[in-house]
């Protein structure tokens, strides 16, 4: 008789716990491509960074042109590739974003006509 009031007493514990961790899975997928975007602005600033340095070490002379340019077109192809995928992160943020306008403003469309009548 105990054994079943202990079962029945963790499927309750579980039935009212589900909500709460299904709730930290979405933010966790939201905070992770938050941190991509953050983890690809960063390194298109380092790279930014690293092209400013390569023209004056080679402006110093501690850089032959043949070395500055094959470093430059990696650095180049590199950021290049950073562009893209921030523009993938970004366009699908906005997709969600105007998808989500759109229905609110058809909600208070709707809204606002059912009043009139």
């Amino acid at each position: 008789m105990s054994y079943l009031f202990l079962v029945l007493l963790v499927i309750i514990g579980v039935y009212i716990i589900a909500p709460y961790l299904n709730r930290h899975k979405s933010v966790a997928v939201a905070g992770t491509k938050q941190q991509k975007l953050s983890a690809l602005q960063y390194r298109r600033q380092l790279i930014s960074i690293s092209l400013a340095e390569l023209d004056f070490d080679y402006r110093m002379g501690k850089l032959t042109e043949q070395d500055r340019e094959q470093a430059m077109q990696e650095l180049h192809s590199e950021l290049g590739n950073i562009e893209k995928r921030l523009a993938q992160l970004g366009n699908a943020q906005t997709a969600a974003v105007k998808e989500k306008l759109e229905k609110e403003i058809a909600a208070r469309k709707k809204q606002i006509n059912s009043g009139k009548k």
